[in-house]
């Protein structure tokens, strides 16, 4: 067999700490237990990081929400002031056309009136 085809079959962890010391051993496990805890603790923030996300996402739909319900009710308003205009406006043109018809029209001309007119050669 070649080199690299033999393989080496290792035990459940009894030759893992073969020659070394049990202070080397606690070191390495607490190495291990310091590097669970900075996972932990970055998986915690992420965590924290998500639920920030999350609420400043709801704090701005409910923002936009809020928005969208002030910009139609500006509208609305803009609908009425803009009826009421015109209703005004149609008023006084009713009262305008009224005047004209019975105070400025009452005299419609004769036939006298129209027989003046191109008369005359020039």
């Amino acid at each position: 067999k070649q080199w690299y085809q033999r393989r080496v079959a290792i035990t459940a962890g009894t030759d893992r700490w073969k020659g070394m010391s049990a202070e080397q051993r606690a070191e390495i496990q607490k190495i291990r237990e310091q590097q669970q805890a900075e996972k932990q603790r970055k998986l915690e923030e992420e965590r924290e990081l998500q639920k920030e996300y999350e609420r400043s996402q709801l704090l701005q739909a409910n923002a936009a929400i809020l928005l969208e319900r002030e910009t139609a009710r500006k509208a609305a308003e803009v609908e009425k002031k803009i009826a009421e205009e015109n209703m005004r406006l149609q008023k006084e043109q009713k009262d305008t056309l009224t005047r004209l018809t019975k105070e400025v029209y009452t005299n419609p001309p004769t036939e006298a009136y129209f027989s003046q007119f191109n008369t005359g050669t020039r």
